[in-house]
């Protein structure tokens, strides 16, 4: 509940930004969206653990996947285990790792290191006059020496072509942004509509593997027909208790 809320938060932000509160405003809930999403990626991790018995500490349980070539430590012996009781589920889970090490990398500056880059308004030039709030992500790298750019590349950043950024929120970068030295850019709403649809999606397929019932369930029950989820979502909980006659819903 509390993810949601932060995207919506970063959401109104994106859509109505008007002044420079907004940009603090959307740099605490990125770094609350950081901290809750791998916290909830952490205890699934847990109830694979408790399900299966393994072996571990539980402060040194995560999700968090081995880096490539780390062949000792906690998470290589961690996801070892899972694999050896729950193959399919190592498989799962190793096809996000490069979504994951993004995601906990994130997490570990804005929790332990240090803060993200500030936030800043900036007009985009493909949208001539959209007020856009970004993260800076220019300078900032992994405490093992990745790149932003490397990291949001392997973690199959695609493109977006009615949106102003890619999947994962990278912005362009056009002159006014290499003026100021800036050259990597992350618009926070829309990372965090795509990072919560994955996170989700691993809780779900994580749950189905050890028995355990769906976490994250649908809002609407035939996403495809958008006009009739919408007109009854509106119905049912904007408007509770007041009479509205929709024929045909």
């Amino acid at each position: 509940m509390h993810i949601r809320y932060a995207v919506d938060s970063l959401g109104t932000a994106y859509y109505g930004n008007a002044d420079s509160s907004d940009s603090e405003e959307s740099a605490y809930h990125f770094d609350y969206l950081l901290v809750l999403l791998t916290a909830t990626l952490d205890e699934t991790a847990l109830q694979v653990a408790d399900h299966h018995q393994l072996k571990m500490r539980r402060d040194r349980v995560s999700m968090r996947p081995p880096r490539k070539g780390q062949t000792g430590g906690d998470h290589v012996d961690f996801y070892n285990q899972v694999c050896a009781a729950n193959p399919k589920l190592s498989e799962l889970w190793m096809q996000s790792a490069a979504f994951l090490q993004l995601l906990y990398s994130l997490r570990d500056t804005a929790a332990h290191l240090e803060i993200l880059g500030q936030f800043a308004s900036d007009y985009i030039p493909r949208y001539s006059g959209q007020h856009m709030i970004a993260i800076d992500l220019s300078n900032w790298t992994t405490r093992h020496g990745e790149t932003a750019q490397e990291m949001f590349e392997e973690a199959v950043d695609l493109p977006s072509p009615f949106e102003p950024c890619t999947s994962l929120g990278v912005l362009p970068i056009g002159p006014a942004q290499t003026a100021l030295r800036l050259s990597f850019l992350v618009e926070p709403y829309h990372f965090s509509v795509e990072a919560w649809s994955r996170v989700g999606y691993l809780l779900n397929e994580s749950a189905k593997l050890i028995g355990s019932p769906i976490q994250i369930q649908d809002t609407v029950d035939d996403p495809k027909n958008w006009l009739r989820n919408w007109t009854r979502t509106f119905k049912d909980e904007a408007l509770d208790g007041l009479p509205l006659d929709t024929p045909g819903f």
